[in-house]
């Protein structure tokens, strides 16, 4: 059985980071061009998905701005202004108690799946938590894959439209469930006593990464929303002057568009490979 303590040996990281380079190294030139057009048509793919989330969401917001100016301009000439904002009050408190009691029944309803199926789920939870906490940069949303940015430019980089916005999201799916997909290519060619964790990758391969993409989906989400909201910032090398409050709104569009997409993740490649057990018969 592999656990989390047997892949915590150095040895074993050594071996399996052999394993998968070996593997590698024997997949055909064809192999890896198919494996780099089917990358760059993914991104595609995945980019023109949020791309529609974020005309949506910029459409959605306009119209109700515009229906709420609407409404109050109507009920402030008909002297029924109070009335309206009390009802436009009461609305939104409603749709408030929805949200919380859908997060409620989803929370619980995750906690049910886990308890009936642990082994199954619990890994591919734990794999989900970890790649939100990586993106997003933890609780405080400090850090994470938004705020490379500082390490590759330095501080002046900060808040880069690359690593703050949905293009980053897109590039974060496509990495996941390209790698999987080489992954997959790849793992015909390990050796024959191959370490059997390699099977496990290979056998629940589909449900790691869609758990991968939506972890760090959310994280994307939470980042991009603090960095709109409790901390804002700007954009850097956007060529035209803007005020922070536009730059927060991008960024809080952005975070709404990730939002949307979260519950989207499904692989855009087909299973090219039967994977094979350890010990069975390698290619030479």
């Amino acid at each position: 059985m592999v656990t989390a303590s047997s892949t915590a040996n150095p040895l074993r990281h050594r071996r399996l980071l052999d394993e998968l380079t070996h593997a590698v190294n024997r997949v055909s030139s064809t192999d890896m061009r198919d494996w780099g057009a089917r990358t760059a048509q993914t991104y595609t793919k995945v980019l023109s998905r949020r791309t529609r989330n974020l005309g949506r969401t910029i459409k959605g917001a306009g119209d109700a701005i515009a229906a709420g100016a609407r409404g109050t301009v109507s009920a402030a000439r008909a002297g029924h202004l109070r009335s309206f904002l009390q009802t436009s009050a009461a609305a939104f408190a409603t749709r408030a108690v929805t949200f919380g009691q859908n997060v409620q029944e989803g929370a619980l309803a995750l906690a049910r799946v886990v308890k009936e199926n642990p082994r199954e789920v619990a890994p591919k939870l734990l794999a989900g938590s970890l790649s939100f906490l990586l993106v997003s940069g933890g609780p405080d949303a400090n850090g994470g894959f938004p705020d490379s940015d500082i390490a590759i430019g330095g501080i002046g980089a900060h808040r880069s439209l690359f690593t703050h916005s949905i293009l980053g999201g897109a590039f974060l799916e496509t990495l996941i469930y390209s790698l999987g997909d080489l992954m997959e290519v790849a793992h015909v060619h390990l050796p024959r006593d191959h370490d059997p964790v390699w099977d496990v990758i290979a056998k629940h391969s589909a449900g790691f990464k869609k758990a991968l993409a939506m972890g760090a989906g959310l994280g994307m989400v939470v980042h991009l929303g603090s960095d709109g909201t409790w901390q804002p910032g700007t954009y850097h090398g956007i060529p035209i002057h803007l005020p922070r409050e536009v730059h927060c709104a991008i960024l809080d569009v952005n975070a709404a568009a990730e939002g949307i997409d979260v519950n989207k993740k499904a692989s855009p490649f087909q299973s090219r490979r039967t994977f094979r057990t350890a010990n069975a018969k390698a290619p030479r």
